[in-house]
């Protein structure tokens, strides 16, 4: 009888191995027929761009792909359905230079609760520096007048168990964006849905972000990024995860995120992925990540051809 439940033990594990490698493998097969070369129609039509950005250095290592790898208090950007994953209090800080002198920063505090349930809140901020003023009449600028854009979102999320497989979650956002002295203000929620299958250390995932209302500028307004997501994540033994993500954004076509994660000696954590929203360069990242007690930092790099290379570190503390 033992014997016989170590084998099926085995087989469920390698089958879990084998389907996510056969989506890795169909990711990078259809990939070029999702993502095609010829701009969306609706490309440039929603604000508030920064609240695709994501957070954390190893869900951007991995290609983004954390829809269905969520389990830490990142989870309030990714899915919070994952907040129920983890006990404890959580800290994450990150850091992004980001392409022509924007940076991005994020704080982030959750507590969970024995693994049945949790809650987050956070602050996203995105900056940039002086930007000459041009006119009609002065298309360069020579004026030396200046201003300013920054992007910021206050989030709060709860994720909750339902039962062994089953986990949910929402985000309430408060989004605003402003541009010299205008300010626009919206607010957004997020749906999550986390789902363990008997297959071991295979989770589904899926999100739905940004529903609400329109970012109003004076007289113009934009809407929200508007995003759905699909995830599956394998994980075997906390050494290897390999997860998939496919999403529609509401402004462009369908965009397939990747990506792998291989840990040594508990300690050291290396990462490769693949982002097809990356139009300016082959879509690849990687990353690694060290973790000396209750700290982890990480580290991704992200390439965006002509524009340079983006930067991102983040930490995060339990206590």
């Amino acid at each position: 009888m033992i014997m016989g439940d170590i084998h099926r033990t085995s087989k469920r594990r390698h089958l879990g191995f084998w389907i996510c490698g056969l989506i890795l493998v169909q990711t990078f097969w259809f990939e070029p027929v999702l993502a095609q070369n010829a701009p969306h129609s609706q490309a440039g039509t929603a604000g508030a761009a920064f609240l695709k950005f994501g957070v954390g250095a190893r869900a951007t290592g991995l290609g983004g792909a954390y829809t269905a790898v969520s389990d830490d208090a990142n989870s309030m950007y990714w899915n919070p359905a994952g907040l129920s994953s983890f006990n404890g209090t959580q800290l994450s800080l990150m850091h992004n230079r980001w392409v022509q002198d924007i940076n991005y920063e994020f704080v982030g505090i959750a507590f969970g609760d024995s693994g049945t349930a949790g809650f987050a809140f956070g602050l996203t901020f995105l900056w940039m520096g002086d930007i000459s003023v041009t006119t009609f009449n002065d298309r360069l600028g020579t004026t030396g007048n200046t201003f300013t854009a920054r992007d910021m979102s206050f989030v709060f999320s709860y994720g909750q168990k339902i039962n062994d497989y089953v986990s949910v979650g929402g985000t309430l956002k408060r989004v605003k964006s402003t541009i010299d002295d205008i300010s626009a203000n919206a607010t957004a929620f997020d749906l999550g849905l986390l789902t363990s299958l008997p297959i071991q250390g295979v989770t589904l995932g899926a999100t739905i972000q940004n529903l609400g209302n329109r970012l109003k500028f004076v007289q113009d307004s934009d809407r929200l990024p508007l995003i759905y997501k699909f995830g599956v994540a394998y994980s075997q033994s906390n050494r290897l995860t390999m997860a998939v993500d496919l999403s529609k954004p509401i402004d462009n076509r369908f965009r397939v995120n990747a990506g792998g994660e291989f840990v040594l000696m508990k300690t050291l954590a290396l990462r490769g992925g693949y982002n097809s929203s990356n139009e300016l360069d082959n879509g690849f990242t990687g990353g690694a990540g060290v973790r000396i007690g209750s700290i982890s930092i990480d580290y991704a790099f992200v390439p965006f051809g002509v524009l340079g290379n983006t930067h991102r570190v983040s930490a995060m503390f339990q206590f």
